[in-house]
């Protein structure tokens, strides 16, 4: 996962995970791939609100070889 400040079109998600997006904003952080199975990945980001700040977040796989 990766993050930055920043809104989409269309509006944002509430954040369910425990992990906030604010600490992926210098260095990804990995997430388990089967809490994701409703997200988009990928190219597509999405955005979300956690308190009164908004992020867009994008989450991708690991390559074959990348360590988390």
């Amino acid at each position: 996962m990766s993050a930055r400040e920043g809104a989409l079109a269309g509006g944002c998600r509430s954040w369910p995970f425990k992990e906030s997006p604010a600490e992926s904003i210098f260095a990804p952080r990995t997430l388990p791939g089967d809490s994701l199975h409703d997200w988009p990945t990928g190219a597509g980001p999405a955005s979300v609100c956690v308190g009164d700040k908004t992020y867009v977040v994008a989450f991708r796989p690991l390559l074959p070889g990348e360590q988390p």
